[in-house]
């Protein structure tokens, strides 16, 4: 059989997530390829990430890829937890290829960072998503060219975060944030402070 979703990868994260340590299996679905979500086995996944939306910097917040909200599709992923009850289903914001430019002026910036999250926590809660996950790829490591962005995305990308989930605590139900991030140490050195990503995602 095959498994599920369209031009995507099936990440399997092994943590402790507030405690529990059931392992996480994250299935992205991709907005972009003919697989529906109806063909989707719910039962092989814990969380689901509908990839992908972008920022939207006009508005400072996000949108879906496909350039307005498209709540039908989200409506019939969300339809898979009548199967699978445990399933949480997660906006993706970013991949590959998508403006670095506008995630490094929303993290370098507070006040962009508080209206963002503000926006976001409306628009996830407004189409019934589970959390967030960040791709952004990469920071200052733009694209993969460690000399593109700026020396501080690593550091604010960090308090990014760190707001984020200070921001997710609040909220009942609490949402989820997670970050896909590059392996290789060569970028993630550059890219990543390691103990704000450890501490503050999921």
């Amino acid at each position: 059989m095959r498994l599920l979703l369209i031009l995507t990868a099936i990440a399997v994260q092994l943590c402790v997530t507030w405690g529990a340590t059931k392992p996480r299996v994250v299935c992205y679905w991709a907005n972009w390829g003919s697989m529906t979500p109806e063909q989707i086995d719910p039962t092989l996944c814990t969380h689901i990430h509908y990839a992908f939306h972008v920022m939207d910097d006009k508005h400072n917040t996000i949108v879906d890829s496909k350039g307005s909200p498209q709540p039908d599709l989200y409506n019939r992923l969300l339809a898979l937890k009548q199967k699978n009850p445990e399933l949480q289903v997660v906006v993706s914001v970013g991949g590959w290829g998508q403006p670095d430019i506008k995630f490094s002026r929303v993290v370098n910036s507070p006040e962009l960072r508080k209206g963002f999250i503000a926006n976001t926590i409306a628009y996830i809660q407004k189409y019934k998503f589970d959390g967030l996950d960040i791709d952004w790829e990469y920071p200052v490591c733009w694209t993969g060219n460690c000399t593109a962005g700026p020396k501080s995305d690593r550091e604010n990308y960090g308090v990014f975060v760190k707001e984020i989930r200070a921001a997710f605590e609040k909220l009942t139900p609490r949402l989820t944030i997670s970050a896909a991030v590059v392996a290789g140490a060569g970028i993630a050195d550059k890219a990543y402070d390691y103990k704000a990503i450890g501490e503050y995602v999921i």
